[in-house]
């Protein structure tokens, strides 16, 4: 595999690790802000990556690796030369965030910088039976594709709360101010 793997390659990876196909598009957004994708990023007080490539930043305050930065300090079970595997980074990434339900331990999660790689109309690459890919997302109960737009009542909801929804509460602000400013003319009559 790849050495930096696509936003729709890192959803993929999640899957195949276990990961739930309803949280991997946020998977795959954490992972683009943590690593930008690249397997062998690093922060941590020594780089001890197996392959210089990726970025490497020096720091006492962790020791996080691969796409989803598992920060070895924080989670001792895992090691360095595993954590740098693809599928056990995702893996661990499966385990540390309840499969996909608890995002807190990343700080590219509670800061929402995830959420400027966030997609919502994308298609999980998923690695096939003979090395090569399909896509589509993985059923978790029977392991099979699924239609591509499966997801797309997902990109519809996105759509009306970034683009409907604030134009909606601007129009109600100003209804609002239009009412208060004519209950002031009335209360100044009497």
């Amino acid at each position: 595999m790849a050495v930096t793997l696509a936003y729709a390659e890192l959803a993929g990876l999640w899957i195949e690790a276990g990961g739930s196909g309803s949280a991997s598009a946020i998977a795959a957004a954490v992972a683009m802000a943590e690593s930008n994708g690249c397997q062998y990023a690093l922060a941590g007080p020594v780089d001890i990556r197996p392959v210089k490539v990726c970025s490497y930043t020096h720091t006492t305050q962790e020791n996080s690796c691969g796409f989803w930065q598992i920060n070895l300090m924080a989670h001792p079970s895992y090691s360095a030369p595993s954590i740098f595997d693809q599928l056990e980074n995702a893996k661990a990434a499966v385990a540390i965030s309840s499969n996909g339900t608890n995002w807190t331990p990343w700080t590219t999660y509670r800061d929402g910088a995830y959420l400027a790689f966030l997609q919502t109309d994308f298609i999980p690459t998923i690695p096939g039976p003979t090395g090569g890919t399909t896509t589509g997302t993985l059923s978790e109960a029977e392991g099979v594709a699924t239609a591509p737009h499966a997801h797309s009542g997902w990109a519809d909801l996105r759509n009306s709360m970034n683009r409907h929804l604030p134009t909606q509460l601007h129009r109600a602000l100003i209804l609002r101010r239009a009412a208060m400013r004519e209950l002031g003319k009335r209360a100044r009559v009497r």
